[in-house]
């Protein structure tokens, strides 16, 4: 089976972290994969997960440039003719540029994930009535947790597929050994948090809940690794106790040592970051933000907040100190739902399906 993978760029996002893991697994299982990037790739901040795929996936750039006019929609359409694909399956915004191909290419499977909740995949009303009518009629709409679905379901009318992320844990990295010297010499407990700098991502809440903390004489560590922390409004917060540590391409090896993972959103689908962590054993400590609550429950396989307010995350982190989780049961959790080898069986389902 020949399969696209149609994005606009591998960057770091959660997103691409995604589309690399599920192409390698479909290379893996021996179906032929191209990853079609709209971007360009030889741009670095487009370019992040390119090193992470096999070597048997090739990998197509249009470099088309940001925004959108309709000769972009022929260049895609003409590669998508040379390439004669089974399966093309898109995420992210791309789907505008192939709504009409869909329609005349019935022998082609047309699939496209929402990787974030309905409202804010498609915000304008006139756009969500043209993404509803292609739904209906020639691409196929996966959404990736369950309350995903069920807001799609009140957005659209009609379900979509669900299919809940998947993460292939990377290996430890060369650095592993020296992460774990320094994380060995911090105050106990560690918190990681793992996202850019972002309004949905809430880290306001986040550094006063540990500003609250350290003002108490709590001991704890708490490690933000993302881009966007430069600024003065975030370096208030340094301290001995909080530390800023830019993007890191070993996430993993931090949080293999941490003790917890915070994410203080105020939106999210399915965080690939909070799989991630389940997989390295780190406790979440998270608001209840998107299809987090159907990734973990509460007390069982991690912290959830009450909301979104100050208090109510505060007192998520106080159950974690008081009451932190068996890494191996969080772990189990992780292999028994949210392996990408599951994943990619349930994408390749969908893949063999009859077209629209």
């Amino acid at each position: 089976m020949k399969i696209i993978q149609l994005v606009f760029h591998l960057g770091p996002g959660g997103a691409e972290k995604f589309v690399t893991d599920l192409s390698n697994q479909l290379a893996t299982e021996g179906h032929e994969v191209l990853v079609l990037m709209l971007r360009d790739r030889f741009q670095p901040e487009y370019a992040y997960n390119l090193p992470y795929l096999t070597e048997t996936i090739r990998v197509r750039s249009l470099g088309l440039p940001t925004g959108f006019h309709p000769g972009q929609i022929r260049q895609v359409c003409r590669a998508l003719d040379e390439e004669k694909p089974d399966v093309v399956h898109g995420h992210l915004g791309v789907m505008p540029f192939l709504y009409a191909y869909s329609l005349k290419h019935k022998e082609i499977r047309f699939i496209h994930t929402l990787h974030s909740i309905p409202r804010f995949d498609t915000r304008h009303p006139l756009f969500r009535r043209l993404a509803a009518f292609f739904y209906r009629r020639s691409i196929t709409p996966v959404a990736i947790s369950p309350i995903c679905a069920r807001l799609f379901r009140e957005s659209y009318g009609f379900d979509p597929v669900l299919i809940e992320n998947g993460r292939a844990l990377p290996p430890e990295s060369e650095a592993c050994g020296q992460v774990r010297e320094e994380l060995a010499s911090m105050p106990r407990p560690v918190f990681i948090h793992v996202a850019r700098c972002a309004p949905e991502k809430n880290q306001t809440l986040l550094l006063d809940t540990f500003h609250r903390l350290e003002q108490e004489g709590i001991p704890f560590t708490l490690l933000v690794i993302g881009s966007g922390f430069d600024g003065p409004e975030w370096s208030r917060y340094a301290s001995e106790r909080i530390h800023f540590l830019g993007p890191k391409d070993n996430v993993c090896d931090f949080l293999r040592q941490a003790d917890a993972f915070c994410l203080s959103s105020l939106v999210e689908g399915s965080p690939i970051s909070l799989i991630e962590a389940l997989a390295c054993g780190a406790t979440p400590v998270c608001t209840p933000a998107g299809g987090v609550p159907d990734l973990i429950s509460d007390r069982e396989t991690g912290y959830l907040s009450r909301g979104f307010d100050p208090d109510s995350y505060l007192e998520a982190v106080r159950a974690f100190l008081q009451q932190p989780l068996p890494r191996e049961a969080l772990v189990r959790h992780y292999a028994t739902s949210f392996t990408m080898r599951r994943c990619a069986a349930r994408y390749l389902q969908l893949y063999k399906r009859p077209s629209i």
